[in-house]
């Protein structure tokens, strides 16, 4: 899953965006390798990148 928007957000607006996408992600009382997975690690594998 990837997070997307095509709405212009400003600095402040998307700064709110993620922050409350974080935390939704946080509510979600999922284990570190589950959480590190949805933040990028599953993205990072399916395009052969290395997670960082």
């Amino acid at each position: 899953m990837v997070l997307g928007t095509n709405y212009p957000y400003g600095p402040e607006e998307g700064c709110v965006l993620v922050k409350n996408s974080l935390k939704a992600i946080d509510g979600l009382e999922l284990n570190s390798t589950d959480k590190e997975k949805i933040l990028g690690g599953n993205a990072a594998r399916i395009l052969g990148l290395r997670a960082t």
